[in-house]
């Protein structure tokens, strides 16, 4: 949630293409591993990294101040991430928004897109804290980490620095609102991020604010995914962080902070929902169960919105005035995805006006399918050829299988699009949730697919 823009990719090559980590790309289970070398790649401007793929992307990272060694880092091989690693739906990547100056209060249409920063969860967000024993130690513990992409330049709201930084967070054990939070910059690589430690431990850290997101009722801890978000602070015109903490969702901000409302509280309620949400084909509440319904508008990790962007006649992203909210189906966890030609609703993406990117979007809010095929069994009306998935090991005489989406609008126009199916080596994904896929391109989305995740290629 929230959005962003801005600098060049240096020359450092301070990002590798993902195209350079194919294996990863197909597989996800085998990322490379890392490699340090005395001089940071200088990479053609082709090979910058355009579209922010977490898991498989390199980031070229120095291993010390003096700048003399580098070591190349993808998110598999953090220890603090590296087993939800290739789950993009459970972190974020985007270019934050900003004011011409630090601190200055602009209209909306003076905003700008500033710095790439993504930000992973920690695995297991909601089994990582205990109970606090009343007026005992605190222990700081690391939930995520974070990358500045921009290497010239510090994100003050969040004192978020170039390169890595770990987010801790932590209760003091006192009161019900005792929540705290230190971002902790480092230069060696995230290994270090990984244990919990002394809050006095954290040498260079910047505190941060902590405001937990009473859990709305009729839910249950269950219902709130572990994942982060990347948010924003309309009135202050600042970037924050929105994740997981305990049983409860927590909002991190470097100050004072006027959170945005949920999509439950900007006018999508549950009935608008089920008025517009087709079931998912052969599954026990097809539409979603009560709970899943209200939660997918009300717990802000289930769903995912920004500004959304588009490119110049330079190729520079440009912040546009369109804000874009992408919900999952209710029952998307539910899902079989089992049968060739059949469109199963997946998500429902929102748009404020009329959206001419390279997945145009009509005003209003439109309803996404997914569907498989092995032999046209889709009949997807469209002139382009969608490349199928690599051959199965585990099923080499299996024909290949192509994946479509259909997007239709609120007017019920209809467009088809390729798909681009990453699988996980068939591991389950625990929460079902929608994530906008940064692209410098323009605004794509994140959804599940039965064991695998799904983007427009």
């Amino acid at each position: 949630m929230g959005t962003t823009a801005g600098p060049q990719l240096g020359a450092r090559g301070w990002v590798l293409a993902a195209g350079l980590t194919a294996s990863l790309a197909a597989g996800c289970q085998c990322p490379p591993k890392s490699r340090t070398t005395t001089e940071p790649p200088t990479l053609p401007p082709a090979l910058a990294q355009a579209d922010c793929q977490q898991d498989s992307v390199l980031i070229i990272s120095p291993v010390n101040s003096g700048g003399s060694e580098y070591d190349t880092v993808t998110a598999a091989d953090m220890p603090l991430i590296q087993r939800i690693a290739n789950l993009p739906e459970y972190h974020d990547c985007q270019r934050f928004v900003v004011p011409p100056r630090p601190g200055l209060h602009v209209p909306d249409s003076a905003l700008a897109f500033g710095p790439l920063v993504a930000i992973w969860a920690a695995d297991g967000l909601g089994s990582r804290f205990g109970v606090p024993e009343p007026k005992g130690p605190s222990r700081a513990v690391p939930v995520a980490i974070i990358h500045n992409f921009d290497q010239s330049a510090t994100y003050e709201p969040l004192h978020i620095k170039p390169g890595f930084s770990c987010l801790y967070l932590w209760h003091d054990g006192t009161r019900s609102k005792g929540w705290r939070a230190m971002i902790v910059p480092f230069v060696p690589t995230p290994d270090t991020c990984r244990s919990v430690a002394d809050p006095d431990s954290l040498a260079g850290g910047a505190p941060l604010n902590v405001s937990a997101v009473p859990l709305p009722q009729g839910l249950s801890p269950a219902d709130i995914p572990e994942v982060t978000r990347w948010d924003w602070d309309a009135e202050q015109q600042r970037q924050y962080i929105g994740l997981r903490c305990a049983e409860q969702w927590c909002e991190v901000s470097g100050g004072p902070l006027s959170p945005s409302p949920s999509a439950f509280d900007a006018g999508i309620r549950p009935t608008s929902m089920a008025a517009a949400v087709p079931p998912i084909p052969r599954i026990p509440n097809g539409l979603g169960m009560s709970n899943e319904i209200h939660r997918v508008v009300t717990v802000k990790g289930w769903y995912d919105e920004q500004r959304l962007d588009l490119r110049d006649s330079k190729g520079k992203p440009v912040l546009t005035n369109i804000v874009g909210t992408v919900i999952p189906h209710p029952a998307l966890d539910r899902a079989p995805f089992d049968s060739v030609g059949e469109w199963t609703p997946v998500a429902f993406i929102n748009v404020t006006a009329d959206y001419p990117g390279k997945v145009p979007l009509k005003r209003g809010m439109s309803r996404v399918f997914l569907c498989k095929e092995t032999n046209g069994e889709c009949h997807a009306k469209t002139t382009t050829a969608c490349l199928p998935e690599p051959p199965d090991p585990a099923s080499p005489t299996a024909p290949p299988t192509t994946w479509w989406t259909k997007i239709v609008a609120a007017d019920n126009t209809v467009a088809y699009h390729c798909i681009r199916r990453r699988k996980h080596g068939g591991m389950a994904i625990p929460a079902a949730a929608a994530r906008w896929n940064w692209h410098e391109l323009d605004a794509k989305t994140w959804v599940q697919c039965g064991t695998a995740c799904c983007t427009v290629n």
